[in-house]
């Protein structure tokens, strides 16, 4: 009878451990999905921010050389 129990016992809890790991694995799989996403999203963000920078340097040249073009006027 002890024999019999235990031997349930260990069915179940292989059962436990399958469950468990195939819900990791389902999570997992979301996971890599999510980081994905995130990280197109921060390269897309990225790419803004350097458009950006390059439009503000431009400006700042553009605004020194006219003041600079005007003091030797």
């Amino acid at each position: 009878m002890k024999q019999n129990q235990s031997n349930t016992d260990v069915s179940d809890l292989v059962k436990r451990l399958t469950d468990h790991e195939k819900e990791c694995a389902k999570r997992w799989g979301e996971t890599t999905v999510e980081l994905r996403e995130l990280k197109h999203h921060a390269y897309e963000n990225a790419k803004k921010w350097d458009r950006l920078n390059w439009y503000t340097l431009t400006g700042i040249i553009i605004i020194l050389s006219t003041n600079v073009a005007n003091l030797f006027k």
